[in-house]
């Protein structure tokens, strides 16, 4: 069983941390899973979870192209979208930053709940996620 820390002054709890230390790419049109970037938790007694995913920063190699990230609940392209962010690359290899996508859901407790990271490329072009100067990419699932 996963020790539980707190990871925050608000009194949540870290469930589980998924994390990617290397660049992520890819050209395809569909959601992606990102290697590395999935969890599977039991939902605390207070049924709130929050999953959150941060990182450096996130780019598309094409103008007028787009990159997006997606939180599943369940499995890419088949479970529910909960979270995502997209970015449009005005100029070729645009970066943009990867702060946050976060979610909260409400649930049933003591349910197991599987979370998912993809990425893709949306029109065309390769985009990218990347890991810089020690910043990694990190899904953090919490009870809230």
């Amino acid at each position: 069983m996963a020790q539980k820390i707190n990871y925050n002054q608000s009194g949540s709890q870290v469930l589980a941390i998924a994390t990617r230390t290397t660049n992520f790419s890819t050209t395809s049109t569909t959601a992606v899973a990102v290697p590395e970037l999935t969890a599977t938790v039991t939902v605390p007694p207070s049924g709130r979870i929050r999953v959150t995913v941060t990182g450096d920063s996130f780019e598309n190699n094409t103008t007028n192209s787009y990159s997006r990230i997606i939180i599943w609940d369940g499995a890419v392209g088949s479970g529910t979208q909960i979270g995502r962010a997209t970015s449009r690359a005005s100029a070729p290899n645009q970066s943009y930053p990867l702060n946050v996508v976060s979610a909260i859901q409400t649930l049933t407790p003591g349910t197991t709940k599987t979370y998912n990271v993809s990425f893709q490329s949306l029109v065309s072009g390769t985009s990218l996620m990347y890991v810089d100067a020690g910043i990694v990419i990190q899904m953090v699932v919490e009870a809230v």
